[in-house]
């Protein structure tokens, strides 16, 4: 699991500069089905983290909020929520995170909350869990 908690800390370490890019700027806001908003700054940062998600682990299945599931069969299944605390992000307030989990077999196995605005990261697998380390 280490050789994936590295990757994905280096997948959002770049994609972290997409909603820092669009924070506090005035952005078109979509709002989906349940009502929830979605601005570009989602789906840019979800397309980006999948795409190199894709790159690293081609047969791994992935779930994301803005762009739903590509099933690829795997027993393994990247769950991407690429600004969660959008509201907050929209209004902004620093407190929205990205949020990556890799489950094995439907069991969590690691995760990953990005702050941007803040400089955190917290990490958390089997072998336990980690605040900026």
């Amino acid at each position: 699991m280490q050789h994936y908690l590295k990757t994905i800390l280096d997948i959002t370490d770049t994609a972290e500069d997409i909603p820092k890019r669009y924070f506090r700027q005035t952005l078109d806001i979509i709002h989906k089905g349940d009502d929830s908003p979605v601005t570009v700054a989602d789906q840019t940062c979800e397309r980006m983290i999948r795409d190199a998600l894709a790159q690293h682990f081609p047969d791994h299945s992935i779930l994301g909020e803005e762009f739903g599931h590509e099933d690829k069969g795997s027993d393994l299944l990247w769950i991407i929520d690429p600004i969660d605390g959008t509201r907050s992000f929209i209004s902004g307030m620093p407190l929205y995170s990205m949020l990556i989990a890799l489950l094995q077999n439907g069991v969590p196995k690691l995760g990953v909350v990005r702050m941007p605005e803040l400089g955190e990261v917290f990490t958390g697998s089997a072998d336990g869990a980690a605040v900026n380390g």
